[in-house]
């Protein structure tokens, strides 16, 4: 069984750093939970199981979101590294 720990702001709790949130869904996926949580959760922090399938719909809207987060970043780094060739070029010709 895998489990994501999720607070009321809906951000992720990452396991092994005691109180630490992040909306980083990836690096929350754990297969223990911390000894003051149980399955079922309290009323500060909801515990979503891999057997239901909000885990599932969880981890497929954060793959698309960081598919679509890389595509942009190579555009960007092509585009940077298209440009200090450029600068490059124009310091060689001077």
């Amino acid at each position: 069984m895998k489990y994501l720990i999720q607070d009321r702001g809906y951000r992720m709790y990452m396991q092994g750093r005691s109180g630490s949130y992040s909306n980083d869904v990836g690096t929350a996926i754990t297969e223990t939970l911390p000894s003051w949580l149980s399955e079922k959760g309290n009323i500060e922090t909801r515990v979503i199981k891999s057997d239901d399938p909000e885990f599932w719909r969880i981890l497929s809207d954060e793959r698309m979101s960081l598919e679509r987060q890389i595509s942009d970043l190579k555009i960007k780094l092509h585009t940077a590294t298209l440009n200090l060739s450029k600068i490059e070029d124009a310091f060689k010709s001077r």
